[in-house]
């Protein structure tokens, strides 16, 4: 009536089974709160203090170029060289790079060029920039272009400082 031994364990292991499959369908479930939980949607975004800030929100934010451009937005170009500590990755660079070509405007001009001249003073920059891949190149040659598609020829101040950023960023 109890069954044999084999019976027995063969049973335990189907419950088992059944366990792992019930944990398996509960963890999208977890992360989903857990990002909820992350990304307070009644508070507004602060600029980061420190690097982990800007990774914590940067994840939350990296498939979203229109929110991560409000969110580098708030990155003095000064601060650049302590939040992107001890350097810029290099997928953050091509992500940042694309969510400014995406968004960026005319009145917004000023303000990318000296963000920008801001990055080019992180650590170890000159070699992030060098280590990029065709595709990382392509990105950051799209968003020069689109950057100065706003600058007008007569302000040469602004094309001479586009010149050099793009030099920079061997784009």
């Amino acid at each position: 009536p109890w069954g044999t031994a084999a019976e027995s364990a063969q049973g335990a292991k189907r419950e088992a089974t059944a366990a792992e499959k019930a944990a398996a369908a509960a963890a999208p479930v977890k992360v989903d709160a857990w990002r909820v939980k992350q990304m307070p949607t009644r508070m507004p975004l602060a600029a980061p203090n420190m690097p982990s800030d800007f990774t914590k929100q940067y994840v939350l934010l990296r498939k979203d170029p229109a929110g991560l451009f409000g969110y580098i937005s708030l990155v003095a170009p000064d601060a650049c060289p302590s939040i992107f500590k001890p350097e810029i990755p290099a997928e953050v660079l091509t992500t940042v790079a694309d969510a400014i070509r995406q968004h960026v405007s005319k009145e917004r001009l000023p303000w990318c060029i000296e963000w920008l001249r801001g990055v080019t003073a992180v650590g170890r920059f000159e070699m992030t920039v060098l280590m990029l891949d065709a595709k990382g190149q392509k990105q950051l040659g799209a968003m020069f272009d689109a950057i100065a598609s706003f600058a007008s020829p007569e302000e040469t101040s602004t094309t001479e400082a586009l010149a050099a950023l793009r030099k920079a960023f061997n784009a």
